[in-house]
């Protein structure tokens, strides 16, 4: 969540999709939908997510390094 927008996350049933939402006072309203891909647009692999405020956090198999996703500066 950042400022009025917000971007649910979903690793279940379809895998990875991802809403981006604004929310003008007291509603949420839908202007997107994707998915979660790795930088290289490639599907993710066995992983872990975590997510904190603006960022969304992604760890690979071997889980060696995260990738962030910063919705405050996309």
């Amino acid at each position: 969540m950042h400022a009025d927008r917000v971007v649910f996350f979903s690793p279940y049933g379809d895998h990875d999709r991802t809403v981006d939402c604004r929310m003008p006072q007291e509603a949420v309203r839908p202007v997107g939908d994707g998915r979660l891909v790795r930088a290289d647009r490639g599907e993710l692999g066995r992983r872990r997510v975590v997510c904190r405020g603006p960022r969304i956090y992604v760890q690979e198999e071997p889980f060696l390094e995260w990738g962030v996703l910063d919705i405050s500066v996309t």
